[in-house]
């Protein structure tokens, strides 16, 4: 989440906040492919991250939008760069530990 919430100089409450605004829904997104490629968490466990923030937390079913939506587009998106980025610092920094 620190991660990705740098990488978009944004918030954990930005993050999570239930908005359209491509600025919070591409990084929300993207959050949401990297818990599910490096945790074990359920998609509800997922979307209920936000509740720490003191912000709502997001359904089973929009997580699972938002993953389809990463793996659908990231070869072609205008973030692929920065998702291919953070995920080589995401999983050099879990090899580290």
């Amino acid at each position: 989440m620190n991660r990705v919430c740098e990488e978009f100089n944004i918030t954990p409450s930005i993050l999570f906040k239930k908005s359209i605004a491509i600025a919070n829904v591409r990084p929300r997104q993207i959050f949401f492919y990297f818990c599910k490629k490096y945790t074990n968490y359920t998609l509800d466990r997922i979307g209920s991250l936000g509740k720490y923030h003191e912000v709502g937390s997001q359904s089973p079913a929009t997580v699972k939008n938002a993953i389809r939506a990463v793996d659908d587009i990231y070869p072609i998106d205008l973030y692929f760069n920065e998702i291919q980025r953070l995920d080589e610092i995401i999983e050099k920094n879990l090899s580290c530990n």
